[in-house]
Order: C-alpha cells, then sequence, then structure tokens
C-alpha cells in the first residue's frame, strides 16, 4: 500500500483510509525526525488495521523561508503561524493600529488552527477559538462603548447653567443608566461565553499537542477576561501571551483526535 504521512501517528493511504503507526514500525529512519516527514510518500503495510513495515519513499523538502512555513500544513507550519498571531496580538493594545492588529492576529492563528485541524482530524479546535475570540472581541469592543459614554456623562454633567425658574440645569449628552446598564449585562454575557469556548479550545488543545502548559495560558485568559475592565487584566493577557509563546515552542506534533 502506498500513501503519505499526515502528520504524527497518521498516514492516508491511496484507498482513501487513514491508518495509524508508530513510529518503531518505520523502517529507514535512521537519524531522521518524525515531524519532518510530514507530506512524506511512504509504502507500508496493514496489520490489524495499522500501518506496519513502513518505508519511506522520499523525504519532503523542508521550507526555509517564512512565506514557505506559512504555506505549510505541517507542524512547523502551524507554529509559525501561531507565533506571528500572538506577535501581532501583542500590539492589539496600541492605540489607532490596536484594532488592525488584533484583527491580523485573528486571521494568522486561524490559519495556523486550520492547518492544525488537518493534522489532527479535529473538528471543533477552529470552531471553539473563532468563537472565543469573535465573542471576546466584541466584549472589548462594547467595554470601550461604556467607558466612552462614563467619561462623556462626567464631562457633561460640569457643563451646568443656573436660571431663575429652574435652578442648576445640566445637560448631559452621555449614556443614560438603563444603556449603561445593558452594556454591562452584555459584556458579562460575551466575557462568560468567551472563557466557556476558550477552555475548549485550550483543553483540546493541550490534548493534540500533548502541552499541558496549554492550560495555564486558558488560566491567565480567563483571569484577565474577568478583569479587563479594571485595567489589571491587561497584566494576564500579556503573561499568557509570553508562556504561549513557550507552550508552541514545546509543540513537536500534533496527534489525531477522535472528536
Amino acid at each position: 500500500m502506498r500513501g503519505k504521512i499526515l502528520g504524527a501517528g497518521v498516514i492516508s493511504a491511496d484507498d482513501g483510509n487513514r491508518y495509524k503507526f508508530e513510529e518503531k514500525a518505520i523502517q529507514n529512519l535512521e537519524n531522521q525526525e518524525i515531524d519532518k516527514l510530514v507530506n512524506a510518500d511512504v509504502d507500508f503495510v496493514i496489520n490489524d488495521g495499522k500501518a506496519d513495515e513502513i518505508f519511506i519513499l522520499n523525504t519532503p523538502k523542508q521550507s526555509t523561508t517564512l512565506t514557505e512555513k506559512i504555506g505549510n500544513d505541517d507542524v512547523q507550519g502551524v507554529k509559525t503561524k501561531m507565533f506571528i498571531g500572538l506577535g501581532l496580538r501583542l500590539g492589539a493594545a496600541i492605540p489607532y493600529i490596536g484594532l488592525l492588529l488584533s484583527i491580523a492576529s485573528f486571521v494568522f492563528q486561524f490559519l495556523g488552527l486550520s492547518s492544525a485541524k488537518k493534522l489532527s482530524n479535529s473538528q471543533t479546535i477552529v470552531k471553539n477559538f473563532t468563537i472565543s475570540y469573535i465573542v471576546g472581541f466584541v466584549a472589548s469592543i462594547v467595554t470601550t462603548i461604556g467607558l466612552a459614554g462614563v467619561g462623556i456623562s462626567a464631562m457633561m454633567s460640569q457643563n451646568c447653567s443656573y436660571s431663575a425658574s429652574f435652578g442648576r440645569y445640566c445637560r448631559d449628552s452621555g449614556l443614560s443608566g438603563s444603556v449603561l446598564l445593558l452594556l454591562v449585562v452584555v459584556v458579562i454575557v460575551c466575557a462568560v461565553a468567551s472563557i466557556i469556548f476558550m477552555h475548549k479550545y485550550f483543553k483540546e488543545l493541550s490534548v493534540i499537542t500533548e502541552q499541558s502548559s496549554f492550560m495555564t495560558v486558558f488560566w491567565l485568559y480567563a483571569i484577565g477576561t474577568a478583569t479587563a475592565i479594571i485595567f489589571i487584566g491587561v497584566i494576564f493577557f500579556i503573561i499568557g501571551i509570553i508562556l504561549e509563546f513557550v507552550a508552541w515552542s514545546k509543540v513537536d506534533k500534533i496527534k489525531e483526535t477522535s472528536n
């Protein structure tokens, strides 16, 4: 049987099926690293539903340029796209260009996880990440609007005049109390939803990469989301991004999931 290595432990065969294999089943691995063999053509036999007696027919050319790494769906390609996305996310708080950097960060992480989806055969990792990111983004926008409204209300409260008929009269162009209450409810609902889907995303990510440190990253992001309105959350987000960099740097394989 002929096929192609999709990722660590999985071969896509010419018969349209996928077969799992163990590294020791490769007969001519020699000193090659298994994660560098993604897309390699192989010849193998099937024993008990698994690929066995595997022979590597060719070694895929390793990507050398950034463009090639971004375009690849192997582990290195996933990590490259995630690194770029996380780097852009660090700049999301920069005035004026922060929104554009946040969008660009989402795009690169989405592409990286789309590649991880192909390697892991996951049906939920991209969905959970996307929902968490977008809902969290909405929460941050609504929070900004609410804070701006409070600021405008405070300034307008100082714009008062006096008259014999009405006494002290203040023009208030800020947000009303009911509108502010509605914004607070929206922020809380979005924040809770973001944390729920974020937990699902990082839990699955820790499984397919075998890096439990991703769950530590989740808790930092969750605390950051919960405390964002008092600005302490920014510190947790920054620490979380740095630790996520470290966690991705340790990833050397992405295994297939059963969902």
